[in-house]
């Protein structure tokens, strides 16, 4: 016997858990004195996510800082409301944190010494934070 299709009401619990962890997760992000820009990526950026679409964050951090940023991945999201656990590949610069109800947010932690003008940067992008124009010269 198959599972009976989520209902129109539920469909819309998940978006809106979704984007209260986006609004949360940006601002703790942004409240990092060493963070220089906060930009999602992916569907939801592009506008063509649905309700069991991800958050894919990208976080741009001062140089120097990167490493502690990287070492810190997984305890960052530990605090955040309805956090349940991270999945992650060692060596790697970014982290895949579930969430209830039903939701994942990946971020990945860039090195703003490591970044310049890119194609890829012209994929749909939603700058969530960029107090200091650093995204801007970039996209």
């Amino acid at each position: 016997m198959s599972e009976p299709a989520l209902e129109n009401a539920e469909l819309l619990a998940l978006v809106a858990a979704r984007e209260e962890r986006l609004t949360h997760a940006a601002a703790m992000l942004s409240a990092e004195p060493h963070v220089l820009g906060v930009f999602l990526g992916g569907s939801l950026a592009a506008g063509s996510g649905d309700a069991f679409s991800d958050i894919d964050l990208r976080v741009v951090v001062e140089s120097e800082h990167h490493s502690d940023f990287v070492e810190r991945r997984l305890d960052i999201p530990r605090n955040w409301p309805g956090f349940v656990f991270n999945e992650w590949m060692p060596g790697t610069q970014h982290c895949v944190s579930h969430f209830e109800p039903f939701g994942k947010v990946d971020i990945f932690y860039l090195d703003a010494a490591r970044m310049s003008a890119s194609p890829w940067y012209g994929l749909p992008n939603r700058v969530l934070h960029d107090p200091k124009g650093f995204l801007k010269s970039l996209f």
